[in-house]
């Protein structure tokens, strides 16, 4: 399986509100940016990919599965990190990530050497006995980026993942995104309303404003490598 996504006229309406318009997209394995404003439709799409919500048309395949079926299996291959994620309220975080743990059909005890590994990457080793609701939003930040990755996911779909972050924790973060791909083959959907922090990081992008796509390739097609120049005159055109 090349073709991790393949998107078909994919429409979103909510009443009055054409959240997405036939969108229509085919992604390969790799590490591919979402970009756009607030309200471009970013959050829409990643909630149709996970099956959260269901298109008002179009055909949306994911790792060969069609989210509308509530497919069991697509849930656990794919991992997931919302933006500004809730938490259980009065969980301990080790009770949260074994409970996670279970959902992926994974052990806790099975798992302990990555949340290890991923709390340690990313300085959060002394958090596993303490309340989430204790931990500042960083770190609730880090949690949901672990809790995304703790099944080996064939594909993570994260929401705005850098939020909340501070720039040495961002570039934690994108290193273990990096290395998650290259040595675990997953592949990650990545939305953010920030260019810097896809810049140069990414496989490819996807360009979203009001519901619509806009642009969509691989980095090499960037002129220059200049991925906020190239967005900015590509948006411009398009306005």
């Amino acid at each position: 399986m090349s073709e991790i996504i393949c998107a078909y006229k994919l429409s979103k309406k909510y009443r009055d509100i054409n959240a997405l318009v036939d969108v229509s997209f085919t992604l390969k394995k790799g590490i591919w940016g979402i970009i756009g404003p607030n309200g471009a439709g970013k959050t829409t799409l990643l909630n149709l990919i996970w099956g959260i919500i269901h298109p008002s048309s179009g055909d949306l395949s994911v790792l060969d599965h069609d989210p509308k079926k509530d497919d069991l299996q697509l849930k656990v291959d794919i991992g997931v990190c919302f933006t500004s994620q809730k938490f259980p309220y009065g969980y301990v975080c080790k009770d949260y990530l074994t409970t996670v743990s279970k959902a992926y059909g994974v052990s806790f005890k099975s798992s302990i050497p990555l949340i290890l590994s991923l709390l340690k990457k990313l300085e959060l080793k002394s958090i596993l006995e303490r309340e989430i609701n204790s931990l500042s939003s960083g770190m609730k930040q880090k949690l949901a980026i672990i809790q995304c990755l703790i099944g080996y996911p064939s594909l993570a779909v994260m929401d705005e993942p850098f939020a909340n972050l501070d720039p040495l924790a961002k570039i934690s973060v994108r290193e273990l995104i990096l290395e998650f791909y290259q040595n675990s083959g997953t592949s990650f959907l990545i939305s953010s309303h920030s260019l810097e922090d896809l810049r140069n990081f990414c496989t490819g992008y996807l360009f979203i404003n009001q519901g619509r796509l806009l642009w969509k390739g691989t980095h090499d097609e960037i002129p220059q490598n200049d991925l906020v120049e190239f967005y900015l005159e590509y948006v411009k055109k398009t306005l």
